[in-house]
């Protein structure tokens, strides 16, 4: 994102990309420290995203607040919302 996007200032990224989570928000470490947008991030693709994503962006140090939700009544659709404030 960051080189795709370069000018780009998203207040919210909604992220389902089937299980490239990971991949794509390390290519967005620029526009998250500069935007610190709201975020909604799917991490059940693989059972290790739902603990590697959160601690991701706690290492970033960007202030985040994680909260998660299950849409179903087994782990897809899983969802980790994080928000500055």
């Amino acid at each position: 994102l960051d080189s795709a996007l370069p000018a780009f200032k998203p207040t919210f990224i909604c992220m389902d990309v089937e299980g490239a989570e990971p991949e794509v928000l390390k290519g967005a470490v620029r526009l998250l420290e500069e935007s610190r947008p709201d975020l909604a991030v799917s991490v059940y693709h693989a059972p290790h995203h739902i603990w590697e994503i959160p601690n991701f962006l706690h290492h970033l140090n960007l202030g985040y607040t994680f909260y998660l939700r299950n849409y179903t009544t087994f782990t897809g659709e899983t969802v980790l919302y994080a928000s500055v404030g």
